[in-house]
């Protein structure tokens, strides 16, 4: 059976490595400098070869994994059978709920040539959290928000904006339980948010003037849904950030 096995890096392009994700990742950027800094030497850079596993389906998650260069395969088996379930690449964040609660992987993570990991250990980070208030309130504010902060940023694309900007936004979302056969927002509603499916599924439904409602599918987890509402008031704070004039 294979194993998690990796590399750690100890050298000055790992140290840059980990100051440029506490400078830049929605979980800590908007830390007091203080904070960081006791962050910083419990980060760690683990390289892992091509076809190396960076965790194994039902075992326990030990820490919050930023892949910093290179891609990952999901695998997931099932019935006897492992399929690929996705790839993430340069900026994807893992495993991040791990550092407040016990959890397992759901599926296998492998490295797709040489890849790099900044790696966030459990133990040792709620061992800080039960000294450190700020950023145990933090990280508790913030860490379900992680893979959303990531959508966010594909999403305004090459926009300018501060680390404090980007995660005032960030802290302006909240959540929506919607319960089944309820409408997340019904046709000819002005609703100018963007939604991001956190779990479940979503069928998208159109009502005609005349006749019966035309479904044209379903999307799922991961999903954005709402952007012709959200991103051209979205487009205008940008412009606002960057300078420009509505």
């Amino acid at each position: 059976m294979q194993q998690v096995n990796f590399q750690l890096v100890a050298n000055n392009a790992a140290v840059e490595a980990v100051r440029y994700v506490l400078q830049t990742h929605v979980l800590f950027s908007v830390l007091p400098v203080s904070e960081k800094r006791s962050l910083e030497p419990m980060l760690e850079v683990r390289r892992y070869e091509a076809g190396s596993l960076a965790g194994k389906q039902g075992q326990p998650i030990d820490g919050m994994y930023i892949v910093y260069t290179g891609r990952i395969r999901l695998k997931q088996e099932a019935d006897d059978k492992v399929v690929s379930v996705g790839v993430v690449t340069e900026n994807a964040t893992l495993g991040e709920m791990s550092i407040l609660d016990d959890s397992d992987w759901n599926h296998d993570l492998v490295a797709e040539g040489p890849v790099e990991m900044i790696v966030l250990p459990a133990a040792r980070v709620r061992a800080l959290l039960q000294q450190n208030k700020v950023v145990e309130e933090h990280f508790k504010r913030f860490v379900g928000l992680v893979k959303v902060g990531e959508r966010l940023r594909t999403l305004l694309g090459k926009a300018s904006y501060s680390a404090e900007e980007f995660t005032q936004m960030v802290s302006e979302l909240g959540l929506k339980r919607i319960k089944a056969d309820g409408a997340v927002f019904k046709q000819g509603d002005n609703d100018p948010r963007l939604y991001f499916i956190e779990s479940g599924t979503v069928e998208l439904v159109r009502q005609p003037l005349t006749g019966d409602p035309i479904s044209f599918g379903r999307v799922g987890r991961g999903s954005l849904i709402g952007e012709g509402g959200a991103v051209p008031r979205l487009s205008l704070d940008l412009g606002k950030l960057m300078g420009k004039t509505p």
